[in-house]
C-alpha cells in the first residue's frame, strides 16, 4: 500500500506541475486507481484487466455523501466480479477497504478510505463503528423504529479549497509525530511510543496506559499552531531530526504539494476533533444501545461545533483533566468539540437553524450536522418520525422552505448490508 501511495502521490505532483492543480477534475482517474491497486493485489493470480460499464447513481456529487468513495466500490466490485472472482472469498475485507483508498490519493482528495469501510462492512439496519488499517467493525447499534437518518440539501454550494484541505488532513500524521517523538518523550510518558503510536487514533488512554486526565495534559503539550519548518527544528534540537525527516518522506513527501514549509498548521485544535471524533463514535454507540437517545443528539450537534475554526485552549484542558481525575462523566473526550476548520457562514446557518427547531421540540425530536468534507453540500443527522412521515412533517416542511430559502429536498437513507455483487438474471 505505501508503495501505491507513493505512486499515488507522484501522479498528484506531475498534474500540479502541468495543470497547476493536483486535483484531478474527471472522476475517470478514480476508476483508474482502484484498477491500479486491484492489478497488483492479483498480479500472481490472473492478468486483471479493464471492462465496459454503464454507471449510474442517485447519490449527490460535492454534497458530501461520498460520491467518489461510491464510484471506487462500485466499479472495484464490478472489476472483481467481471474477472470471476468473489469480493469477499478471493479478497479479504481488510484488503479491499485498506487499499482502495489509493484510488482517492491519486485523484488528489486525500481520503476516503473510512467510507469506503463503511460501504463495505454495513450492516442491515444497523448503526456500525469502522476502523481502518485494518479495515474492520469497531462496534453497531440498531438505528432505533421511531428515528429516521435523514439527508437534506443545504442549498449551501461547496467552496472548495485544496490548500485549506492540505492543511487539515496534514494536521493528523503531524500530531502522531509530535505524540511519538516529542511530548511523550519529555513527559517520560510511554517509554515505547514510537512502537504504539503510528495514526493520531492511538493517543488514547489505553493503548498509551495513561488515565484520560493524563491525556488531556499531553494535548496541552500540543501547539496551537506551528509549521513544518518550525516542528523540523524542534525535532533536530530534541534529537529525533532523522525520524522527522523519515516521516515528511513517508507522510508528506508528493501528497501535499501546496504546503510550503512555512505555512500555519493549527495543529492542536485539528488533532483533539480528530480524537474527540473517535470517542463521539464510541459514545453513539453506546448511547443508543442504552436507548439515551437525548445523549446521542447532543453528540450530533458536539460534532457539527467541533467544525469550527475554534481553538482549544489551555484552560479548558486543565479543567477538564481536573473533572476527569473527580471521575465525571461529562469529563470525557466526546463531549469536546474540538476545531477541525471546515465550515462557512452560510452552512453553519442552515445546521443551526434545523437544530433550533429541533431542540425547541424537546432532547429526543433529533438532531443534524455537516455531511462529508465540509464548506457546503448536504446537511443530515437523526430525526424522529413525526418530523418526516408523522404528525409534525408539514412544521417541519414549512420551516426548511422558510429558513433555507428553497423547497426542501428530504431523503431517507436505510442502513444497508455491505456493498456486494448483485446475482445476473437468469433465463431469457
Amino acid at each position: 500500500r505505501q508503495a501505491l501511495m507513493d505512486y499515488a502521490g507522484q501522479v498528484c505532483r506531475q498534474r500540479l506541475e502541468h495543470t497547476g492543480s493536483a486535483l484531478a477534475r474527471d472522476w475517470s482517474v478514480l476508476v483508474e486507481g482502484q484498477l491500479v491497486y486491484l492489478e497488483s493485489y492479483f498480479r500472481d493470480r490472473l492478468d486483471l484487466g479493464g471492462f465496459d460499464g454503464l454507471v449510474w447513481s442517485s447519490v449527490s456529487p460535492s454534497g458530501g455523501m461520498s460520491s467518489s468513495s461510491a464510484l471506487v466500490v462500485a466499479t472495484a466490485l464490478a472489476t472483481i466480479g467481471v474477472h470471476g472472482l468473489d469480493p469477499r472469498r478471493d479478497m479479504p475485507e481488510a484488503d479491499l477497504v485498506d487499499g482502495l483508498g489509493t484510488s482517492e490519493w491519486m485523484r488528489g482528495t486525500r481520503g476516503g478510505t473510512a467510507d469506503h469501510g463503511g460501504m463495505i462492512l454495513g450492516r442491515a439496519g444497523k448503526l456500525v463503528g469502522v476502523g481502518v488499517f485494518p479495515a474492520r467493525v469497531q462496534g453497531e447499534a440498531a438505528l432505533p423504529d421511531e428515528y429516521a437518518a435523514i439527508v437534506l440539501d443545504s442549498g449551501v454550494v461547496r467552496e472548495y479549497d485544496e490548500a485549506v484541505k492540505e492543511e487539515t488532513v496534514i494536521a493528523y500524521p503531524l500530531g502522531a509525530f509530535i505524540a511519538r517523538e516529542l511530548i511523550l518523550p519529555q513527559l517520560g510518558k510511554s517509554s515505547d511510543a514510537r512502537e504504539r503510536i503510528r495514526y493520531i487514533r492511538d493517543i488514547a488512554p489505553e493503548p498509551l496506559g495513561l488515565s484520560l486526565a493524563e491525556l488531556y495534559r499531553v494535548l496541552g503539550q500540543f501547539p496551537r499552531q506551528t509549521s513544518l519548518a518550525e516542528l523540523a527544528a524542534e525535532a533536530r534540537a530534541a534529537g529525533v531530526g532523522e525520524h522527522f525527516d523519515a516521516m515528511c518522506q513517508r507522510e508528506v513527501a508528493g501528497k501535499f504539494q501546496l504546503l510550503a514549509e512555512d505555512t500555519p498548521l493549527f495543529i492542536r485544535r485539528r488533532c483533539v476533533y480528530g480524537l474527540a471524533e473517535q470517542d463521539r463514535v464510541a459514545g453513539m454507540l453506546a448511547y443508543l444501545n442504552a436507548g439515551d437517545m437525548a445523549t446521542a443528539l447532543e453528540l450530533i450537534r458536539i460534532s457539527h461545533d467541533g467544525d469550527l475554526d475554534r481553538e482549544v485552549e489551555d484552560e479548558v484542558l486543565a479543567q477538564l483533566a481536573a473533572r476527569a481525575e473527580r471521575g465525571e462523566e461529562r469529563a470525557q473526550l466526546r463531549f469536546l468539540p474540538g476545531g477541525y476548520g471546515r465550515m462557512t457562514l452560510a452552512y453553519d446557518r442552515t445546521v443551526r437553524v434545523v437544530n433550533r427547531f429541533l431542540s425547541a421540540e424537546g432532547p429526543t425530536a433529533g438532531a443534524v450536522q455537516r455531511l462529508g468534507a465540509g464548506w457546503g453540500g448536504n446537511i443530515g443527522g437523526l430525526v424522529h418520525r413525526a418530523f418526516v412521515d408523522g404528525e409534525r412533517r408539514a412544521a417541519f416542511a414549512e420551516m426548511l422552505r422558510t429558513e433555507l430559502g428553497h423547497e426542501p429536498e428530504l431523503a431517507v437513507a436505510v442502513p444497508g448490508e455491505g456493498a456486494g455483487l448483485l446475482a445476473a438474471p437468469q433465463g431469457d
